[in-house]
This record gives structure tokens, C-alpha cells and sequence, in this order.
């Protein structure tokens, strides 16, 4: 299921569920150019040894993205995967969320996708590549999320997006997927998991029995990378350890 030979950009590539893809898809023989608005130690230390570059990119601003794309063209050629792990998060009661913390999540989770995968995919038809495009949804784009509606909206959109994005491409032999990930630990709730009484209930909704780990989100997104994944197009892989099954049983 290698992905060798193939030119990758991971959003959200300094932290969290998109730095541990972009170094498996890197350890995948891919050429890795990670984007994110901050680069972190910890990121820096997992690039050491792998081919993983490093731009600072505001994914939702269109003339930042064409110039980081056209960039990745010019040294390491066309793209053949796209990963869109960047997100942010604020939590609130539906009737307390402010338009600022709307158009926030909405700019980065929803315009940030759309404008990755439109300058991205054109690339890529250019190229005449088959491309691979993955993208981070959430099984909140299926569960009630509560404080957190501008969050789940915005994983909604990614879904409908992505479905209708693998339709369209599909001619040119462009795959596009969703991968959409239950509670797992990252950078963002790291904090929150800190709580014993807190992890111990997130945990009693997942039928598995534990909180999923970067590495569990990574492994999936490999295959969809991968050339295995061909004849998988439009897909919503739920990778949550079954929690999702709890909000239909």
C-alpha cells in the first residue's frame, strides 16, 4: 500500500492527527510539504530524518495557497495527495456562539478545505496526475456535539464537499475521501484528556473502550494515499473506535 514516488501536502502538518500523517505518509516514500499557520518543536523533531518540508501558510487565504502550491510544483513537481488535517475548534453553548467564533471555525475547517482542494485538484488536472485527496472530517458531522455547533456545521460542509468533489473528479482520475475520526488525543485535547473523570467517560462511549491515537487516524489516510486506494471514491471512513454505532443502538 506504499505511496512511493508521490508528492503529498498535509494542512495542519505541525501538530496533532496532521503531523503524525505527514510523517507516515514521508516514512510511505512520499515527498511531504506540510503547511500550517505554526511550526512546534515537536514537529520539527518528528521531520528530522524524513523528507518533510515546512511552509508557513494561511490555508483559508487563496493567494497564499496558489503561491505555496506553485512552489511545491517548481521543486518537487506535481501533487498526487492532498490531506486537509487543518481545524481549529471553540467550544460554546449554541445560544452564547458569537458571529467572530463562527466565522472563525468557518474560514479555516470549511473555506480553508474548499480553496486547499480547489487550487490543489487544478494542479493536479493539469499534471494529468491520478490524485489522491483525504480529507479530516469528524463523526460530529453525524453525532450532536454539544457547545460546539459551529464546529460540527463545519464538518458537515467538509462531507457534502468532499461527495460532491469525487463525483466531479472522478474523470480525471482523482479520488477525494473523508476520514472522519471519533475522540482522539492531539494537541487540541490533550488538556480536556488530562481529566481522569473526563477521559474515563469519553472512553465509556466508545465501544472499542479507548480514545484513539494519531497513529490510529495516520494508518488510514495511508491507505486512501495510497495506489491500493483506487476504486475508493466519495467514501466516509469512520475511525472512532465505534462510537459512532452508540448514537444509532
Amino acid at each position: 500500500m506504499r505511496a512511493s514516488a508521490r508528492v503529498a501536502i498535509v494542512t495542519g502538518g505541525s501538530g496533532g492527527m496532521g503531523r503524525e500523517i505527514a510523517a507516515r505518509l514521508a516514512d510511505d516514500g512520499c515527498s511531504v510539504v506540510a503547511l500550517d499557520r505554526r511550526d512546534s518543536a515537536e514537529a520539527e523533531a518528528l521531520r528530522a530524518g524524513r523528507t518533510i518540508a515546512f511552509h508557513l501558510v494561511d490555508v483559508a487565504s487563496r493567494d497564499a495557497v496558489e503561491v505555496a502550491v506553485a512552489h511545491i510544483e517548481a521543486e518537487l513537481g506535481p501533487p498526487t495527495v492532498l490531506v486537509n488535517a487543518a481545524a481549529v475548534i471553540s467550544r460554546a453553548p449554541f445560544l452564547e456562539i458569537t458571529d467572530e467564533q463562527w466565522d472563525e471555525v468557518m474560514r479555516i475547517n470549511l473555506r480553508g478545505t474548499f480553496v486547499m482542494c480547489q487550487v490543489t485538484a487544478r494542479a493536479m488536472v493539469r499534471a494529468s496526475v491520478r490524485g489522491r485527496i483525504i480529507n479530516i472530517s469528524s463523526n460530529s458531522q453525524v453525532m450532536a456535539t454539544p457547545r460546539a455547533a459551529h464546529y460540527a456545521a463545519t464538518k458537515g460542509g467538509v462531507f457534502s464537499l468532499t461527495r460532491t468533489m469525487a463525483f466531479e473528479l472522478a474523470g480525471h482520475g482523482i479520488t477525494a475521501n473523508v476520514v472522519c475520526p471519533g475522540p482522539v488525543l492531539t494537541d487540541m485535547t490533550r488538556e480536556a484528556f488530562a481529566d481522569p473523570e473526563y477521559r474515563a467517560q469519553r472512553e465509556g462511549t466508545v465501544p472499542i473502550g479507548r480514545i484513539g491515537q494519531p497513529t490510529d487516524i495516520a494508518n488510514v489516510v495511508a491507505l486512501l494515499a495510497s495506489e491500493s486506494s483506487e476504486f475508493i471514491t466519495g467514501a466516509t471512513l469512520f475511525v472512532d473506535g465505534g462510537q459512532t454505532l452508540t448514537a444509532y443502538s
